[in-house]
């Protein structure tokens, strides 16, 4: 499964802000251009970024979006003239992400266990423990 990251997001103010306005979610902002339009700050941010999804999966890499003067980041009541956005975007295959758990060797075994009546449990070192019941399959 593919997920859009957006992550390590700074704004550059065009002018001097109250520190406590600089932290934002991403996906309650907007940003309104001289022009008029207004497009989310994700959208602004992952644009052309990402990989059309029969393709391989774009690597999260740093990206600077810099502004036409008169860009206004809007979050809720704030508005912060801002000259550029930067951050890490892309994509997050989970195919290529670790595998937490007993993989599927371990789960075919809790498959097992579960029919036969065995006890399996996980130990802190990540091994799958198995005690076989009186009456388990040969």
């Amino acid at each position: 499964m593919r997920m859009e990251v957006m992550e390590e997001l700074q704004l550059e103010p065009s002018e001097p802000i109250n520190p406590s306005e600089m932290s934002i979610e991403p996906d309650e902002a907007s940003i309104h251009f001289p022009d008029g339009s207004v497009r989310s700050l994700r959208d602004v941010m992952t644009r052309d970024e990402r990989s059309p999804l029969d393709q391989p999966a774009t690597p999260p890499h740093r990206v600077q979006r810099n502004m036409e003067p008169g860009t206004v980041l809007h979050y809720g009541e704030v508005r912060i003239p801002i000259k550029a956005l930067r951050g890490v975007v892309g994509d997050s295959d989970s195919r290529s992400m670790s595998t937490i758990g007993p993989g599927t060797e371990g789960i075919a075994h809790i498959l097992r266990d579960a029919i036969t009546g065995a006890t399996v449990w996980f130990e802190k070192d990540g091994h799958v423990r198995v005690l076989d019941s009186p009456n388990a399959a040969s």
